[in-house]
């Protein structure tokens, strides 16, 4: 009998908390902290102690966060899915002249 007291079908990775987007999740917010923490020496600290002293601040920048990291990975899947579409029209344009 294996150790584990999952359900039949059930692996570690799909809890929450445990799934790929969860994982991605805290490290984009672990990233970000840590890029702020380096551009703003002596200012993320105070940074943190006021957004934590004004809980409608700190929604508003969260959404705010949220809101540009959403926007710059649609544009990013945009332009994926562009240069995927070139790459496909190139194909069949070399192909239709051979």
């Amino acid at each position: 009998m294996g150790g584990s007291n999952l359900p039949p079908g059930v692996t570690e990775s799909m809890i929450p908390g445990n799934r790929p987007e969860d994982i991605a999740e805290e490290e984009f917010w672990a990233t970000l902290e840590k890029k702020f923490a380096g551009q703003n020496e002596g200012n993320s600290d105070l940074f943190w102690s006021w957004m934590n002293t004004n809980q409608a601040l700190s929604d508003a920048v969260m959404e705010y966060v949220i809101l540009a990291r959403d926007l710059g990975y649609q544009r990013g899947y945009n332009e994926g899915q562009n240069d995927a579409q070139m790459e496909i029209s190139a194909a069949e344009l070399d192909k239709a002249e051979s």
